[in-house]
Parts: structure tokens; C-alpha cells; sequence
């Protein structure tokens, strides 16, 4: 199995869902925090001035914070927990993100398909009646893929209502 960077998955997450990760564990800080002035910054050097070290940041959010200019240092660290548990919680997300990939690409296929559809029946037969738009968008995706065949068959809006109430 193809080792996964968890801690790259983990931040790409935590700035893509930052504003739903604030909602969730800190909402107050959303009463004054400006959200359209977040900006990540991609690394940022920090030198713990009683230790001396020098340690990399990996994500440091900039944001107006009562129409201020602040810095948030986002600081994530799964050190605490065990290895085993640190990789069954990544495969979940892993899983979590492959099937929100498959559900959207499904989503998508639909989307563009019901358009493709539409589009063929509106040059076939003129406008469709808004009841018609719905009823196909509303259909499952075997469906969609009888109707793309079938379409070719009609003539008038009585065959495309007659195929729709069958379904």
C-alpha cells in the first residue's frame, strides 16, 4: 500500500474547510473575525528566542480580527496518540475525501449529462415545458442513459411526456 501523507492531506483540509473548522471548535473568534480577509501564508520561519531553536511553521493564517491586522498560527500535532491511532484516523479521512471524489464526479457525470440531454430535446422539439426540465433532472442516472436513446425516437412533446410518465 502507497504510503499517504496525512500531515499534507490533514492541512490541505484544515485551509480548505478553515472557516468550518473555526465554526466548529472556536465560534467566537468568527464574531470578529473578517473572513474575507483570510490569507495563508505557506511557511514561516519562528526562532523560540529562550530555547534558540529554529522551528518551520506550516500554516499561518493573516486575517483582520477587529479591523486589525493579526497573524493566527495554526500549530497541528498528532504526536500525542499512538502511530496505530494517528493511521486509523487518516484512513478515515482519506476514505471521507475519496468518496466525497467519487460522489462528485457521479454528481457531475449527471449534471452534464441531464444538460446534454436537454439541449438535444430543446433542438428536437423546441423549448421544454419547466415541468419536463424537472422531471429530468430529477431521474436517476440508468434512466438519463435510456432517455439519451430513446430521445431520438421522439417527434412531438406528447412521445417525451408519454416516456416520462413510464418512468
Amino acid at each position: 500500500m502507497a504510503k499517504i501523507n496525512h500531515d499534507q492531506l490533514f492541512k490541505e483540509l484544515l485551509t480548505t474547510f478553515f472557516i468550518e473548522f473555526l465554526e466548529l471548535f472556536f465560534p467566537p473568534v468568527l464574531e470578529y473575525l473578517d473572513t474575507d480577509s483570510i490569507q495563508f501564508v505557506d511557511k514561516e520561519l519562528f526562532t523560540d528566542l529562550v530555547g534558540g531553536q529554529k522551528k518551520i511553521l506550516d500554516i499561518v493564517v493573516l486575517a483582520k480580527f477587529q479591523e486589525q491586522d493579526y497573524s493566527f498560527l495554526v500549530h497541528t500535532q498528532l504526536s500525542t496518540m499512538e502511530l496505530q491511532e494517528q493511521e486509523q484516523i487518516m484512513q478515515i479521512t482519506t476514505s471521507w475525501e475519496q468518496k466525497g471524489i467519487v460522489k462528485g464526479r457521479e454528481e457531475g457525470q449527471k449534471e452534464g449529462q441531464v444538460a446534454t440531454i436537454l439541449r438535444l430535446l430543446n433542438r428536437k422539439l423546441g423549448n421544454l415545458p419547466e415541468e419536463s426540465v424537472t422531471q429530468i433532472k430529477s431521474l436517476e442516472p440508468n434512466q438519463l442513459d435510456t432517455l439519451t436513446e430513446d430521445l431520438l425516437d421522439f417527434e412531438t412533446f406528447d412521445d417525451l411526456n408519454c416516456w416520462l410518465s413510464n418512468s
